[in-house]
């Protein structure tokens, strides 16, 4: 990896921020720590030596798990069949509000496609996936594909 496409200046401050970190920092990065506790399905560790603070993550294909007051939103399958990009995003912009409300930093969704029927139409499942991610991320919030498969058509 070298940054090209627009992202060598975040490229070279995360080699400059990796470049510090000790073998055991870099473990509590890529393992993470906690499982379930309140919020969070999930935490990547503080480096408070290096003023970085942890992460809650949320596994949350329809809202946030775990916690009281949710919106349950509906399936990206149900959203998906309405082929309206404007509904894509919103859902995603609503789902990402209601995670930073809740202060989980990593909305682990949308969840991609798994049957081979939902590649055959490639722009509806790039846009069913990256316009929620938008919505997410207006909020700087962190989205991230869930489960992403490579699975072709036979």
């Amino acid at each position: 990896m070298d940054g090209s496409g627009g992202w060598a200046a975040a490229y070279q401050k995360a080699q400059a921020f990796v470049s510090q970190l000790t073998l055991i920092e870099k473990v509590n990065l890529t393992t993470g720590v906690g499982w379930e506790e309140e919020q969070c399905v999930g935490n990547v560790g503080a480096i408070p030596r290096l003023g970085f603070r942890s992460l809650c993550m949320q596994d949350s294909p329809v809202g946030v798990r775990l916690t009281d007051f949710n919106s349950v939103f509906p399936a990206g399958g149900t959203i998906a069949a309405t082929w309206d990009r404007g509904l894509f995003y919103q859902r995603g912009y609503e789902m990402g509000m209601e995670h930073r409300n809740k202060g989980v930093d990593v909305q682990l969704g949308p969840v991609s496609p798994t049957k081979k029927r939902s590649w055959t139409d490639q722009s509806l499942t790039s846009r069913r996936l990256l316009a929620p991610l938008g919505g997410v991320q207006r909020l700087a919030e962190i989205g991230k594909v869930s489960h992403p498969t490579l699975s072709f058509p036979v």
